[in-house]
């Protein structure tokens, strides 16, 4: 699971370096855009270039609150429903997310 906001420059840094890492399993992605309906839904439109994502749109906030996000973007892993580690803050160098991505989808 990922959580984005579309006014969040860490968020748009994060995606487009997402689309030059080799990531299989993008079918198991679910990227949660938060905001404004209309900002967040144009954020996600935009964004094609990520075959097999899931997007969803959280206009409420109810998946930040539900989830107990801190701040965008978040990174969660979970498997059977139950969250086994989750990654979250600003990032300056996306890079830093690659390795646990790709290992994580694969």
């Amino acid at each position: 699971l990922l959580y984005l906001q579309p006014d969040s420059p860490a968020s748009a840094r994060l995606v487009d370096a997402m689309r030059t890492w080799n990531l299989t399993g993008l079918d198991r992605l679910i990227v949660i855009v938060g905001g404004r309906r209309t900002a967040a839904a144009a954020f996600a439109a935009r964004e094609p270039v990520l075959p097999g994502i899931h997007w969803l749109v959280d206009p409420e906030r109810t998946a930040w609150t539900d989830l107990k996000l801190t701040g965008v973007p978040t990174v969660i892993g979970a498997r059977d429903g139950v969250i086994e580690w989750r990654l979250a803050g600003v990032l300056n160098d996306p890079e830093v997310m690659r390795s646990v991505l790709v290992s994580w989808l694969q």
